[in-house]
């Protein structure tokens, strides 16, 4: 009966409760992004349920409260480690005009609402109103996809970032005061007294001593890790003792030490990985514990104050980018760039809202409308960022010039030496004649070699490999066969491409999926994300003489992303290769870019279709015959000619094209600038809305098809 009582609601076993939020913390943001939630969202959601509003399996007991405390200083601190200085020094003047427009505008509306319309006191009207001036760059990452984060108001909006959230926590710091504390001269004396000593230890001694230590202690990881650990806790108690928020002094901690940790060095990686891994999902967990969804059911009040955050929320950041691009002469496209990037709000909305409730000026009705205000702000904000991104990066990629060639160098990692020689085939295809660079087939051994069993299986398919690659391959060619071991296969791939700067990658394809590929992602979707090189995914059911014709099928505005003139000159040499002839699909602006672009002496015939049903790609089958060797030009998630029925394209044609070989091309990308965003927590760079949109309006074309028919008969 006692490993029974273990179970008995809530969990009190401290040792379970681990194990229970381990459990949510590794599965939800999985689990949740094939319904396309934001991992933000989703981790309030599982607290929600697990907490005393929900099933009440787990309460919020002390040691959750402390995690929770320690990852919203963390939160805090990462906000204030990972802004960019150096482009708010560059663009100043922009930044700070902004800046003070998205903190003044939403911060002065917002109040009118809360205290005139709401009715909420005076202070609580102030907190909540400063809610709406913060932003979180929740969709930076796809502006980053997207290749345009050199424009202006990219480095406008990050640096109005530094702006509003330096003075909504400094305004956080006034109200708490004011809240605890008598507002008399001495108040007003020892507050500022004390906030100017705690910003000049922040600002000029902490960033000396730091300096000091991180010079005397280069290369000791875990003593530099425990040092960033210990300022940021010694900040947060300064500030107790300035009589501010913890929070605040984790701000200035993560400002302090901003400089002196680059943001690609290791000790950065390991901040950011265990933040986000761990105490990030610990706090939104034990948010959405105290979270009582079941409030907006009980009547208007709660669904009217909801409803009255998200608008003026959204409204009075729309108006700041209004005013700015008015003020700056930006465009339109920009304008909503610039409200796409400043409309989402998370991890200083949630912080500001928690001190607030924990204070008692704010309510349970007020804290339940923030998160509404959260996930409509981060779908909102995804959704303009991508739609309005895309017309900007057609924008710049006009002046976007040529990058230098670098040495071509092909990597073809092998799962299946019975496919391996058709892959070299391929690799051998696509090669520049006049590069000296060898293929480089890559064999990934997962697990370690201590024992003498599995280094021999290693060196046995090394064999295997080199004996089967130098058959397929002439006398002026060469090969280069790479080992890795590490945890699986996609992590031994990625590192094999940043270690030997890789240009293009052949991946087989064998259209199976299994159960856990389908929950965690297969090996390509753990390798496109991560890496901007060529992709290749290739699967051949005969010898390449066997195909008399490529068949290519093209998205939109794939002549606008950075690989568009090096896949095209690909398959004009395959074609010229095989002696292939060429029949091209595509939009009519795409082809009429095609016609212009492609290089027709390379092959022996040409021809363009004009093809706009892209979401019912099966009718591409009457174009087809056996002999025929499609070429589908994809795209990675957020890029600029990326629709979602792409995004199941190789599963799609091995369960639909069985009987056709086909070849998928992901074309290189910009690489991706500013990797260390704040709470880089799964499912939350995705655009929900956006994919909605387009399932109901297939789904109306559909239905307005099968009205047609009926009509007509």
């Amino acid at each position: 009966m006692k490993f029974f009582d273990k179970f008995q609601l809530p969990i009190t076993d401290p040792v379970l409760v681990f194990l229970l939020i381990f459990l949510v913390i590794f599965l939800a943001p999985r689990i949740l992004k094939r319904i396309r939630i934001p991992g933000i969202v989703g981790f309030i959601l599982a607290g929600v349920l697990l907490g005393p509003h929900g099933f009440h399996i787990i309460s919020p007991a002390n040691g959750m409260n402390m995690f929770s405390t320690f990852g919203l200083m963390y939160i805090m601190f990462l906000v204030g480690l990972e802004i960019d200085l150096v482009d708010f020094k560059k663009n100043r003047s922009r930044s700070i005009v902004f800046g003070l427009f998205t903190f003044l505008i939403p911060l002065t509306l917002g109040f009118l609402v809360t205290f005139y319309i709401i009715k909420l006191s005076f202070l609580a009207s102030l907190l909540l109103s400063s809610m709406f001036s913060t932003h979180t760059l929740v969709s930076y990452p796809i502006a980053s996809k997207l290749g345009i984060t050199k424009n202006r108001v990219i480095s406008t909006v990050i640096g109005g970032t530094i702006i509003t959230d330096t003075a909504v926590l400094l305004l956080l710091a006034i109200i708490v005061r004011v809240y605890k504390g008598n507002m008399d001269f001495m108040f007003w004396a020892g507050l500022i007294s004390m906030l100017i000593a705690f910003v000049a230890v922040m600002l000029w001694v902490v960033p000396a001593m730091s300096r000091w230590f991180f010079k005397n202690l280069e290369g000791d990881g875990s003593a530099q890790y425990l040092y960033v650990l210990t300022v940021v806790f010694a900040s947060a108690f300064l500030s107790e003792v300035a009589g501010i928020e913890p929070m605040i002094g984790a701000f200035f901690a993560g400002l302090a030490l901003n400089s002196l940790i680059p943001p690609s060095s290791v000790l950065m990686n390991r901040t950011v990985f265990i933040g986000n891994t761990i105490f990030i999902p610990f706090f939104l967990i034990g948010v959405g514990m105290i979270v009582d969804l079941s409030v907006l059911l009980n009547g208007y009040n709660a669904l009217i104050i909801a409803g009255l955050l998200v608008v003026t929320a959204e409204l009075t950041k729309y108006i700041a980018a209004y005013i700015t691009q008015k003020l700056y002469g930006f465009s339109v496209v920009e304008r909503h760039v610039l409200f796409g990037l400043s409309s989402s709000h998370a991890a200083a909305t949630i912080a500001l809202i928690l001190v607030g409730y924990n204070l008692g000026i704010l309510n349970i009705d007020v804290l339940n409308g923030t998160i509404i205000v959260i996930l409509v702000s981060c779908l909102v904000s995804s959704f303009v960022t991508e739609n309005s991104g895309r017309k900007l990066a057609v924008i710049e990629s006009k002046k976007i010039p040529e990058e230098e060639n670098t040495p071509q160098k092909i990597l073809v990692p092998v799962a299946n030496p019975s496919t391996m020689e058709q892959l070299i085939s391929f690799a051998l295809l696509i090669k520049d004649k006049n590069s000296k660079e060898p293929i480089y087939p890559l064999n990934v051994a997962m697990g370690s070699v201590d024992t003498e069993e599995a280094r021999n299986e290693i060196l046995y398919k090394n064999k295997l490999i080199e004996k089967i690659a130098n058959q397929a391959i002439t006398t002026d060619q060469s090969v280069r066969l790479v080992t890795r071991i590490d945890l699986n296969v996609a992590n031994g791939i990625n590192r094999a491409i940043k270690e030997l700067i890789i240009t293009e990658v052949v991946l087989g394809w064998n259209g199976q999926t299994t159960t856990v590929q389908s929950i965690f992602g297969g090996i390509l979707e753990n390798i496109l994300p991560k890496n901007n090189q060529m992709m290749y995914v290739v699967r051949m059911l005969h010898q390449f003489g066997y195909y008399k014709r490529l068949v290519v099928i093209v998205p939109a505005n794939a002549e606008f992303e950075p690989g568009y003139k090096k896949w095209l000159q690909q398959i004009s040499q395959i074609s010229k290769e095989l002696s292939a002839k060429v029949l091209i699909f595509a939009y009519s602006n795409t082809l009429e870019q095609i016609k212009s672009d492609f290089n027709v002496s390379k092959a022996s015939s040409v021809n363009f279709v004009e093809f706009n049903d892209f979401n019912n790609l099966l009718s591409l089958k009457d174009h087809l015959f056996h002999t025929d060797l499609m070429v589908w030009i994809s795209a990675r998630e957020s890029t600029l000619s990326f629709n979602n029925y792409l995004a199941g394209l190789p599963k799609l044609l091995s369960k639909n094209f069985e009987k056709h070989s086909f070849i998928i091309i992901y074309p290189e990308q910009h690489p991706v600038r500013h990797q260390n965003m704040t709470l880089r927590i799964d499912g939350l760079t995705k655009s929900p809305i956006k994919e909605n949109i387009d399932r109901i309006n297939k789904i109306s074309k559909s239905v307005k098809k099968a009205i047609k028919g009926k009509s007509g008969k």
